[in-house]
């Protein structure tokens, strides 16, 4: 798989991440969770004092060997896909009919860098996928980023949960 966005691509794992329906995108998962080393469980805290694990009942606040520990809240990048440069669409925006006096504007494809050699995967912008299908260029080796992930307040990109097939 290779990447032709102008940027590397961090793929987070989606279990350290929650959906916010306010801004319809991913974000960090804030919540503070404990984790059992014992037996592999995972579980919200609730503030209360002596937490223990659902599963062996090992109890964190009587238990110092570490064996439940807070789990930390900050995405998990499972892979990192550098860029090998940039497959570019190129698409004219030109001026339409007005509606209801409001002025609108068409964009239409003109062309788009070819295709590399080789059968690799290629992860591509989404104009750069619009682009290669309007100028019938093959789709079965593109792909495009799956749901971003971004900071809470929605204003930063910090990955994505992984990658898709482009439309």
């Amino acid at each position: 798989m290779r990447n032709f966005t102008p940027h590397c691509i961090k793929i987070i794992d989606q279990n350290s991440v929650v959906f916010d329906p306010k801004i319809r995108k991913y974000v960090p998962d804030e919540r503070i969770w404990l984790y059992c080393k014992s037996c592999d469980q995972k579980w919200l805290w609730d503030s209360d004092d002596k937490q223990s694990c659902p599963i062996c009942n090992i109890c964190y606040a009587k238990n110092n060997t570490g064996i439940v520990i807070l789990v930390s809240n900050e995405p998990i990048i499972i892979a990192s896909i550098p860029s090998n440069g940039m497959l570019s669409g190129k698409i004219e925006t030109v001026p339409g009919e007005p509606i209801d006096g409001v002025p609108v504007y068409v964009k239409k494809v003109v062309g788009c860098d070819p295709l590399p050699d080789g059968d690799d995967m290629l992860i591509v912008s989404a104009i750069y996928a619009v682009a290669a299908r309007q100028s019938g260029l093959p789709m079965d080796r593109l792909l495009v980023i799956a749901d971003p992930v971004v900071t809470p307040d929605g204003n930063q990109i910090l990955g994505c949960i992984g990658v898709g097939p482009a439309m």
